[in-house]
């Protein structure tokens, strides 16, 4: 422990060197020390001789910021024998997560302003990472009346979201984007028309047709997807889009055409797991065929050339 002699007040100094530093913020990408006091990255720069309580040496390692999960699943409350507020967080921090989106289908659903409140005071004490619940579009998910969604931005709510189904009216949808937008929030969607489902419980291809399984095809995504880019193009909304089904890839690029921001999610899980696993899936995503792992790649690439690689 340091001393600052003016103020009588230790202090604790963590002294990372030769660690490879990834930073879009100041641009940096090359191996730098950073130095950190307490809570604080106090500076960075290469060949830092600073005393140091603890002196890591990350040769070899990349030191980034921490990263922000936009989609993750605590479970709490109702349904902790899932996952808590303490195990996700201690997940989250364990992956290099330090801010999280909690998705708001807990039992009960959150939608309303004492629910954000509830969970986000426990999370600061109860999670190592920090945690922003999102609120569901409706009461109860149910898809009849929009939740308190001016509610829920007084407590701090960033962002709403349905949460694993799609607002199957389009004009309470495009009412809780307003609501969204006039909140200062912005809208998850969970992209999928649940009406066309119709039992199918993989992806619609050569696989489903060989083990005998009802697919489902593309159309119950694309949908949705082109729908909710009008929707947000009407109301001056940037949604962040769940992009579960991948042949939506390509109508993602619809995007660009009505020039709607927009920030899109893909799984880990479906770009290591082909369409040679299809399977009664436990959780409810279609694994793609190689051509929508290709055309995601593709989409990847596009946007990592159009900001420069930022």
């Amino acid at each position: 422990m340091t001393e600052d002699s003016e103020k009588g007040i230790h202090s604790m100094k963590v002294l990372i060197q030769n660690g490879h530093v990834l930073d879009p913020v100041t641009s940096r990408n090359g191996v730098y020390d950073v130095l950190v006091e307490d809570d604080k990255i106090v500076k960075v720069e290469k060949g830092i001789t600073a005393e140091a309580d603890k002196v890591i040496d990350a040769e070899g390692c990349y030191v980034m910021p921490g990263f922000v999960d936009l989609h993750v699943h605590f479970r709490d409350p109702g349904l902790e024998y899932k996952e808590t507020l303490k195990t996700g967080g201690e997940a989250a921090v364990h992956g290099g997560v330090t801010t999280v989106c909690a998705m708001p289908n807990t039992k009960p659903v959150i939608d309303n302003g004492v629910k954000i409140s509830e969970v986000q005071n426990r999370a600061k004490k109860e999670s190592k990472t920090n945690v922003l619940q999102l609120g569901s579009v409706t009461i109860g998910q149910m898809g009849e009346d929009l939740a308190d969604i001016k509610g829920m931005a007084r407590e701090g709510c960033v962002g709403i979201s349905e949460a694993g189904k799609s607002v199957m009216n389009a004009s309470l949808y495009r009412k809780g984007m307003r609501a969204a937008k006039e909140a200062g929030m912005i809208v998850f969607a969970h992209c999928e028309d649940i009406t066309m489902v119709e039992g199918g419980v993989m992806n619609a291809d050569a696989r489903a047709e060989e083990l005998g399984l009802k697919g489902i095809t593309n159309a119950v995504e694309d949908v949705i997807v082109a729908r909710d880019i009008l929707l947000a193009k009407e109301t001056d909304l940037q949604p962040a889009a769940a992009i579960l089904r991948y042949s939506s890839i390509p109508t993602i690029y619809l995007y660009a055409m009505y020039s709607v921001p927009q920030t899109d999610e893909c799984r880990p899980t479906v770009l290591s797991v082909g369409r040679r696993y299809g399977c009664r899936a436990f959780f409810f995503v279609h694994f793609p065929a190689k051509y929508h792992l290709q055309s995601t790649l593709s989409v990847i690439g596009l946007r990592f050339y159009r900001t420069g690689g930022k």
